[in-house]
Formats: C-alpha cells, sequence, structure tokens
C-alpha cells in the first residue's frame, strides 16, 4: 500500500526488488526497500517521501497479556534525520500508533528486535513507515527477514524483553 499524499508519488517507494544495498555491491537477493533503483532522489515536483508497507492482519488473540512478543527483521540504508523509519500498528478501527522508531540504518544489515508485547491479545496489523525529504545523496530503508515470535529467552528467564536484551518501545 502506498501513501495518498500527493508529495509522494513520483520514483521513490516501497517495493520489493534486488535493488542492492550499496551501488557497489551487486544485488544477492530481494529485500523491500525505499528508493528509486538507486538513490533518494525524488521525481521532479515531489518535495518528500512518505512511503509505508502495510502487512496483512495477525491474529495475536490466542497470546496472554504479559506474552513477550518479539518483531525481528534486518534494516540497512544510509538515510539519516531528519529520515524516520518506524515501525507501526494498529487494531481495526484505530489510527496507526508507532511502535518503534528505528535507528539509522547502515549499508550492511544489521539485526534489530522490537518489543512488541502490546499488541499480544489483539487482532493487529504492522507498517513499516519511512518519511524523508528529498534529497540526491544516499539511498532508502531495506528491510529483509522480518519475523515476529514469542521470545523464548524471555519465557526461559522468567522475565519480559527485557532479560534477553530486546529494545524497549
Amino acid at each position: 500500500e502506498q501513501a495518498a499524499d500527493p508529495t509522494a508519488s513520483g520514483l521513490v517507494q516501497f517495493k520489493v526488488d534486488k535493488t542492492p544495498v550499496g551501488l557497489a555491491a551487486p544485488p544477492t537477493a530481494c529485500a523491500l526497500n525505499v528508493n528509486n533503483g538507486k538513490d533518494l532522489a525524488c521525481a521532479a515536483g515531489q518535495t518528500a517521501v512518505q512511503a509505508h508497507a502495510t502487512s496483512p492482519q495477525y491474529d495475536l488473540t490466542e497470546f496472554p497479556v504479559g506474552t513477550p512478543l518479539v518483531l525481528q527483521f534486518e534494516t540497512a540504508g544510509t538515510w539519516s534525520p531528519p529520515a524516520v523509519a518506524s515501525v507501526q500498528w494498529k487494531t481495526e478501527g484505530q489510527p496507526w500508533a508507532d511502535l518503534a522508531t528505528v535507528p539509522a540504518a547502515t549499508a550492511a544489515f544489521a539485526k534489530v528486535k522490537i518489543n512488541a508485547a502490546p499488541m499480544v491479545g489483539k487482532l493487529v496489523q504492522l507498517r513499516l513507515h519511512f518519511a524523508a525529504p528529498c534529497a540526491t545523496g544516499g539511498y532508502g530503508w531495506f528491510v529483509r527477514k522480518l519475523a515476529l515470535y514469542v521470545d523464548a529467552c524471555a519465557v526461559a528467564a522468567g522475565g519480559g524483553p527485557a532479560a534477553c536484551n530486546v529494545q524497549a518501545t
């Protein structure tokens, strides 16, 4: 799903393809990414990048409150503030809310773990959201290997996500 913001139309948008994470690196596998195939340069008349990719609905109602749920993925790119990459979530009929802001990316993929416990016991959707002013340097947000799981380490340790080095929300 693409943003409806008229400033967001153009070539810079979320897509799944083999765009390389570094312009010098050959593509090795597909990844979800925000760019125009090479950088964050926008089309004529476009003033900002405002893109998102939305998941199908996840049924997390079978998990009891307190279950240490984790969202994990790999992230890469060369964007930095004022660009913002975030993971958002919502339940049916509710507005999108930030679950976490993703740290500025690097050219190599890095693993991110986010505490997803607020979603336990609900029907939810996830959304990856990227917003940035148009830029001629750098290249956009790349995401791959997304997983939503119960953290066995936290269950075994008898603690919440903090027991196993999961980022707080």
